[in-house]
Formats: structure tokens, C-alpha cells, sequence
């Protein structure tokens, strides 16, 4: 019995061996068929661009520059006004925000001046009243300086 399980163990371990070599020389035999197609289509390119190909091939890239230059030099023209009106119309809104600035800044500084002397001139008797003592006439000394409000 011991004899049979050798021979079977050996015959299935030789058909993994020959699965594995005939594997490995298929392989071997694709990668040698695609180089040989590689080369194959490289000499027929080359042939075929020096037979008047190259001619043909230079024609039509010449062909396709003129048609993108055609088609990017409105395209480049108008991206490139967009951004100087963009440009201009915020060098615009500047100016005006500081001209703005400028005006509303002298309106409040024009507005508080004028409140600030009609309080002065309506506290006025009253501080001057303070001021020489509380009775007119009196020239007292008390509060001397004005008071803060």
C-alpha cells in the first residue's frame, strides 16, 4: 500500500511540475511575441514615415496648430479684457470707497463741532454761574475748573 501512495504522491507532484514549466515557457513565448510585434511596427512606422509619411504627418500638426491658435486667440483676447474691466472696476470701487470715507469722515468730524458748541453755548451761563460762586456777582472761587461730561 505504501508503494501505491508513493507512486500517486510522485505522478501528481511530476503533472505539477510539467503544469508549471509548460506555464512558464508560454510566458516566455508571449513576452518573445510581443517584442517581435514591438519591433515589427516600429520598422513598418519608420519605413513608412520615410517613405513621404513624415511629410504628412509634419502638414497635419501644422494644421492643428493654426486650428488652436484660430480658436485660443479670441478666447486668451476676451479672458484677458475681462480681467483688466475686473481690474479697473476695482481700482474704481476703491477710489470711491475712500473718497466716501473721506466725506463721511468730515461730515462727523463737521457735525460733532457744531453739537459740541451748541452744548458749550447752552451750558455756558450755568458754568459761568458755577464758576464765580454760584451767585451772580458774588465772585467766588468755587469750581474753578469746568466739569467733564
Amino acid at each position: 500500500a505504501a508503494l501505491k501512495i508513493q507512486r500517486v504522491w510522485r505522478g501528481m507532484q511530476g503533472r505539477k511540475r510539467a503544469v508549471a514549466l509548460l506555464t512558464q515557457r508560454y510566458a516566455d513565448l508571449q513576452a518573445q511575441l510581443i517584442g517581435a510585434v514591438v519591433k515589427i511596427q516600429s520598422v513598418w512606422r519608420g519605413f513608412n514615415l520615410r517613405r513621404g509619411g513624415l511629410d504628412k504627418l509634419w502638414a497635419a500638426r501644422a494644421a492643428e496648430k493654426a486650428a488652436l491658435r484660430e480658436w485660443a486667440a479670441p478666447v486668451i483676447q476676451r479672458l484677458y479684457r475681462g480681467h483688466r474691466a475686473r481690474c479697473v472696476a476695482r481700482e474704481l470701487r476703491r477710489k470711491h470707497r475712500q473718497t466716501e470715507d473721506r466725506m463721511l469722515g468730515a461730515a462727523a468730524t463737521e457735525i460733532g463741532r457744531l453739537w459740541r458748541g451748541y452744548r458749550a453755548r447752552c451750558q455756558y451761563p450755568q458754568r459761568l454761574q458755577d464758576w464765580r460762586g454760584g451767585t451772580p456777582g458774588t465772585g467766588g472761587t468755587a469750581g474753578l475748573v469746568w466739569p467733564r461730561k
